[in-house]
Parts: C-alpha cells; structure tokens; sequence
C-alpha cells in the first residue's frame, strides 16, 4: 500500500524514472520496515519526512549519503562530469530536494491513511489551497539562495513572453535583465506602495 502511494498514484506524482517495478525490487532486497510509520495513525511528521527520505535514498540508490540534497549534488556533478555538447543534461533525471521530499512524504502519509479510512485536513499534509482547489505544495524552500536569484536575468529583446529565461524558471524579471529591466514587462514582481 504504501509503496504504491509514494511512487505514485492519483493524489501522489510519480518520481521521474523510478516507477513500481524500482520499488518493488527493492522491496524484496532490502527491509523496508521503516515505512510503517504511514500507515500509523499516530506518526509525527518529522518521522515521516525522515522514513520518506529514508527511502527515496534507497530507491535513488545512495549508499553513504544522508540526505536527498547532499546526493542531489553528488548526481549532478557526476551527470555534469558525463555529459558532452551533444547530450544534455536533464533536471528531473535528479533526485528530489530534501524540502521537496518532505512534501511529497506528507501526501502519501495523507494518501494511505484516507485508504485506511483515517480522514485528515490535506492543507496539513502537502496540499494547499489555491483558487477554491487542492494543489500540492512542492516545497517550502526557496527555489535558490536569494544572492543566486538576484545574479538571474533574461536577455530578451522584446517583451517578456513565453521564451524569457526568468519567466521559464518561475522567477521576475528584475533590474539586471537587460532590456526590461524588471520594469516594462508583464514578468515583474507586484510592489504594494502601501505601508504595512
């Protein structure tokens, strides 16, 4: 039950390139006694956040890492080390954040308990409300270092569309970018003139 929540299903995503099959596998090879934590009704968070990334380490197939961030740098710089000018490296082809694992932990805990007939508040576990719908919460980290953020800018030489690099990286245009400017565009940043 709770292999087939966290590897996805209808209110869980799938993880890229780590399907049932993965999981199964390791299922047989490996004790995995530490995911019964989903399926208590009393667990804490911090219990299931440690077990969800307990095991996306495992599934990702970290042997001496402890954390989803440390072996999320340890791939990418063996993807980077890889790759040449005529393959590209792919994103998603990396482990989740930490942040992010957490998230998704606290959706499948949502998940195998409402099987188990335990109903519980989905804004308290992954899910957030937005335009009167659930949508899941990705994470609670900031995408980047705020000083990585402000070194971010496009170089569009019209308006600010589809194909603008900061728009394509869910950031705002800002005072770097070198035609709008963060100004004249439709990618800038909403500034209240309000006093709080």
């Amino acid at each position: 039950m709770t292999l087939y929540a966290i590897t996805g299903c209808d209110t869980t995503s799938a993880l890229f390139g780590k399907g049932k099959k993965k999981a199964l596998l390791l299922a047989q090879n490996d004790s995995l006694d530490f995911l019964d934590v989903f399926k208590s009704s009393e667990s804490s968070k911090d219990s299931i956040s440690m077990a969800g990334e307990k095991f996306l380490l495992k599934l990702y197939g970290a042997r001496s890492v402890a954390t989803l961030d440390k072996y999320r740098y340890t791939c990418y710089n063996r993807s980077i080390g890889r790759s040449s000018l005529t393959s590209s490296f792919k994103l998603e082809s990396l482990p989740p954040t930490s942040a992010a694992a957490r998230q998704h932990s606290f959706r499948t805990y949502l998940t195998v308990q409402q099987w188990q007939g335990n109903l519980l508040n989905p804004t308290q576990w992954g899910w957030r409300k937005q335009d009167d719908m659930l949508v899941p919460v990705e994470t609670d980290e900031p995408v980047a270092p705020e000083s990585l953020l402000k070194l971010v800018s496009c170089g569009c030489k019209g308006p600010c569309g589809k194909a603008c690099g900061c728009r394509k990286l869910a950031l705002h245009c800002t005072l770097m970018c070198s035609n709008c400017e963060g100004r004249t565009c439709t990618n800038t940043a909403v500034v209240s003139n309000e006093d709080p």
